[in-house]
């Protein structure tokens, strides 16, 4: 799969931190970015990366809202996500996936840090769950698929 890149002011964002020092951290090479004449651009997973060296896994991952503010033309909200499988093959068709709905701790880990992340979807209302994903009141949602559950006779 090819290389992902963000830019530092993304990056800024994901790790909470100044835009400065995300420059910092790429010249010192704590994180992988690329130099194209005087601006940086960030690896994403060098990024995750990064957020979670060091850190106590056995920490949850907090519920966040998204941390981009722009919006790409085909979007996805991903319930039930798991370690987001079917997010990448979305994603790799050129649908972004703005929220994700997880309550298994470890799978929670796995999902990238720009995406907005929600735990069990009985505690948000639709409202809330359209603030976390950056969606306003009146833009439209239709289901992507349907899902189909057999039962055995």
């Amino acid at each position: 799969m090819p290389e992902q890149y963000i830019s530092v002011k993304e990056t800024s964002e994901i790790l909470n931190c100044s835009e400065q020092y995300v420059r910092k951290l790429l010249r010192y090479g704590e994180i992988i970015g690329e130099r194209i004449s005087s601006r940086w651009i960030v690896a994403s997973e060098s990024v995750n990366e990064y957020r979670w060296k060091g850190e106590d896994v056995s920490v949850p991952v907090p519920d966040h809202a998204r941390r981009s503010f722009s919006k790409p033309n085909l979007k996805a909200l991903s319930f039930f996500s798991g370690c987001m499988g079917l997010d990448l093959g979305l994603e790799r068709e050129g649908i972004k996936v703005l929220l994700a709905c997880e309550v298994d701790p470890a799978a929670r880990k796995t999902i990238r840090p720009d995406i907005a992340l929600i735990g069990d979807i009985r505690d948000y209302s639709a409202t809330i769950i359209r603030e976390k994903a950056g969606l306003s009141p009146t833009e439209e949602i239709r289901p992507l698929a349907k899902v189909f559950v057999l039962r055995r006779k």
